[in-house]
């Protein structure tokens, strides 16, 4: 139900042209494509930098909005689609994310007892 990959596009998440910095926030927390967890279960997932020279392909969220595609999965203010392949030669930087699951957990642990106000030192 992909709004992108029923037109036959790549899905990227698009910092250049979305600038809405507070609507781009919020859409990170929900899309959370920085969270290797959430995204793989490996606990790695990569961020590859599209060459500046692709973003004229990219085509915005806002044409979801306009076609009202309102059954098809996007992530507004985030997302953006590219119809070409992505080649090898397109990227110029990858940036791997690991995360440490032991080190998640034991912070949502933490978390949650400090929102609640206790702690135990167990």
């Amino acid at each position: 139900m992909s709004y992108f990959r029923k037109r036959n596009c790549i899905s990227v998440c698009d910092f250049h042209n979305n600038t809405d910095k507070k609507e781009l926030i919020k859409a990170i927390n929900k899309y959370r494509c920085f969270d290797p967890i959430a995204v793989v279960k490996s606990h790695i997932a990569y961020i590859l930098v599209l060459n500046t020279s692709l973003y004229s392909e990219l085509i915005s969220w806002e044409k979801w909005k306009k076609e009202q595609a309102y059954s098809e999965q996007i992530v507004p203010y985030l997302e953006s689609g590219i119809k070409n392949k992505i080649l090898l030669s397109d990227i110029d930087i990858v940036i791997e994310l690991i995360s440490d699951k032991q080190y998640i957990d034991l912070e949502l642990k933490y978390s949650t007892v400090l929102k609640k106000g206790k702690y135990d030192n167990g």
